[in-house]
Order: structure tokens, then sequence, then C-alpha cells
């Protein structure tokens, strides 16, 4: 049930016997949708057949192959084998052999991605999405044969990824250099619009009537003037259905004055 240590001959990746309470789990490194339940409950099982043997024979190697934690500080990141993690927590062990990584982040990112696409259970289609999309945002200029080779995905799939990131991130540049050249973002200048218009409201209420009216037909004028011809039809109707129920309501105000 053991297996070969498939990085035994790797001086910079050695073998230790971890506490889990030092194993922090990252989601950066969790290159799947979800964990397979199923999975963890198999290895739970086997891992406590494990335990119960160990009481009398201390010397049975561990059952699975170890975990991979990336050393960060003082910090032991876990990077490969969340479910043989999560599974030898179930079973109450205390501790788990692990190989120790030792490179940067976007380097321990993709041990984390190709290790699970050899040597874990095969990806699903939603799991090379989640990993081209982590590989992407950590190092964008990634080549779709690079993707292929870390995630397993066809090449193909790694090349229509990439540019639907590039897509992506070009429309989220174009938005942000949507500001003027007074520094004014779309979301400050509509701001101000709004800001503007309740003064002009606010300053219109305080005129006499009279001129509030020559105002506001003004300003209508002028805006009619700026729309397209079907659009003009469209709101001269409802203008004059709204200017409509204004006189109704006002005639209807007169006839219940006392004379």
């Amino acid at each position: 049930m053991a297996k070969k240590n498939r990085f035994q001959n790797n001086n910079d990746m050695p073998v230790e016997s971890v506490s889990l309470s030092e194993i922090i789990p990252d989601d950066l490194f969790r290159v799947r949708v979800k964990e397979d339940q199923s999975t963890i409950k198999k290895y739970t099982e086997h891992l406590l057949e494990y335990k119960e043997a160990t009481n009398s024979n201390s010397n049975i190697p561990f059952p699975f192959e170890p975990i991979i934690y990336w050393q960060n500080g003082s910090k032991k990141i876990l990077i490969a084998g969340f479910h043989r993690y999560f599974a030898t927590k179930e079973a109450g062990l205390k501790k788990i052999p692990a190989y120790r990584f030792t490179g940067s982040k976007i380097e321990a990112l993709k041990m984390a991605v190709q290790d699970n696409s050899k040597n874990g259970l095969p990806y699903k289609y939603g799991d090379y999405k989640i990993c081209i999309r982590k590989l992407l945002e950590a190092e964008s200029t990634i080549s779709p044969k690079e993707l292929k080779t870390l995630t397993g995905a066809s090449r193909t799939y790694c090349y229509t990824e990439r540019k639907k990131f590039e897509k992506e991130k070009n429309k989220t540049f174009t938005s942000e250099q949507s500001e003027d050249t007074t520094g004014e973002s779309q979301t400050d200048k509509k701001q101000k619009e709004k800001q503007t218009n309740i003064i002009y409201w606010n300053r219109l209420k305080g005129l006499p009537q009279d001129k509030r009216i020559v105002m506001f037909l003004d300003a209508s004028d002028q805006f009619v003037n700026g729309l397209s011809d079907e659009t003009k039809v469209t709101f001269l109707n409802k203008f004059t259905d709204r200017m409509t129920n204004i006189l109704n309501k006002l005639q209807k105000e007169q006839k219940t004055q006392p004379t």
C-alpha cells in the first residue's frame, strides 16, 4: 500500500515527520473545486487501520505518499495532499510524513498544480479551470504550452482559457483608464452630476412660480433637442400624459376650493 517516495533522490525535498498542528492549509493551493469526501473517508479508514496496527508495531510505514508543504518563513503551508491531510486529521493522528519545498510562491503553486495533476486524483473540468486561472493570476506570462505541462489539460483548452483571462484583464484595465484628465472616475462623475441636479432643483423651488415654469420649459426644450427622433416621440408622449395628469389634478383642486 505504501508508495515509493518520488522525491527520495532530491536533496532539496527532504521527507520529515511533521506535526499536523504546524501545517496550514491555504486556499491559494487548493486547486480543485472541492475535496472528494468519499476519498477522504476511504483514506481515513486505511489510516485508522494503520493507527491500530502501529500500537503493536511502530515500524509499519505510513500507508500514503507524503504531503508537500511550502516553507514560507516560519510557516508550513500545505500545497499538495489535501485529501491525505484531512484524512490524517480525521483519523486522529498527530503527525504526517511531508516533503519540504523551499522555492518561491509561484514555484510552490506550480508544484501544487503539477503534483495534483500527475500524482493526485484525476482533475475534473472545473479543476482545470481553477488551476489555469490561479496560475495566470500569479504569473500572467505563462504560455499555453507550460499551462498544458502543469495541468495536463489540452493545449487548445489552455490557449482558450488564457485568451479569456487576457480579455477580462484588458477590460478591467480599460475601465480603470476611463478616468478623465481631471482624475475623475465614471462613478465620481455620476455622483457629481447627481449633486448638481439636486442643487439645480433646490434653486428652482426657491423661485417665483412664473420663473420656475419658464426655466422648466427651457430645460425641457434643451433636453428634447438632444434626443433621437424615435426617443423624442416617446418622451413627448410621456411628457404629454404627465402634464395631462397634472392639469386634471389642478382642475379637481380648483373645483373643491370655496368660491
